[in-house]
């Protein structure tokens, strides 16, 4: 690849993706000695009608928090200038009503504070 110096200095946009800040925080508890269960819930993924009807039928819900510590609650990963979906309010709102911590978070340092509040890290 070659390079072009530019005549003035570009603007880059150095946001992240939710993606990427779920493979940071996913990264990280990899590292940490296990104090909890923790999983992922693969919603974002685009899946074809016949693949999203198969996984609804077995249970997948639209509006689930990204990462779930068993016995803990839930945190939803969002970026700056992103918000929680109308799906992800109802379902944070179910978590609320039923007593289940849930979270949303802006960063790993975030998730981290989030974690050590619940003593689940």
């Amino acid at each position: 690849m070659r390079w072009v110096v530019p005549a003035r200095p570009p603007t880059f946009s150095f946001a992240m993706k939710e993606s990427d800040l779920q493979k940071t925080v996913v990264a990280w508890l990899r590292r940490q000695p296990p104090k909890c269960v923790w999983f992922a819930v693969p919603n974002e993924a685009k899946r074809s009608f016949r693949l999203a009807n198969h996984l609804k039928a077995m249970g997948l819900r639209a509006g689930v928090a990204d990462l779930c510590f068993f016995g803990f609650g839930f945190i939803e990963l969002k970026v700056r200038g992103n918000r929680q979906t109308k799906v992800q309010e109802i379902f944070e709102a179910l978590c609320l009503k039923h007593g289940v911590n849930y979270a949303v978070c802006l960063s790993l340092e975030d998730v981290q504070r989030q974690l050590k509040s619940w003593k689940a890290f």
